[in-house]
């Protein structure tokens, strides 16, 4: 979060109604109010198209922020459009409720699993916790390697 509101944050956007509970965490943050030196410098390597899309996708509040939608149809994508073309239009909202659950580390676990579930419904907890497992112990073999290397 520093980095983005560093990079992209505004004092109007943080001053906001949406952010009234998060003040004192915010007055914590720099913000680079209308200079966009720092993210220039960052993206320069990248395309006009691809900065301006991830100035939007980064946009601190959600109400502002670009959609699936949008991004997609977004110039960056041009050339792709055939290839989009077939995408049905996101209608789910983000839910941010899980917000409230940061005290409890076993609830919010529970969460997550129940999000990424949402999006493979043919997966049961049984065979996310088979792969989740499969996928640690490569990792753990690639950082032997690192290490050996």
């Amino acid at each position: 979060m520093t980095m983005i509101i560093n990079l992209v944050g505004s004092a109007e956007e943080l001053s906001s109604s949406t952010f009234a509970k998060y003040r004192d965490v915010i007055k914590k943050f720099k913000v680079n109010d209308g200079d966009n030196e720092a993210f220039e410098k960052m993206f320069s390597a990248h395309s006009e198209e691809a900065r301006d899309l991830l100035r939007q996708m980064l946009k601190i509040d959600p109400s502002r922020r670009i959609t699936v939608d949008q991004a997609l149809r977004h110039s960056y994508f041009s050339g792709y459009e055939e290839e989009l073309e077939d995408l049905e239009d996101c209608t789910r909202t983000f839910d941010a409720a899980f917000e409230e659950l940061q005290g409890n580390p076993e609830v919010l676990k529970g969460e997550v699993l129940k999000e990424i579930f949402s999006f493979y419904p043919g997966i049961n907890e049984e065979q996310f916790n088979q792969q989740n497992q499969e996928y640690k112990t490569l990792r753990r073999g690639k950082k032997v390697h690192h290490i050996l290397k």
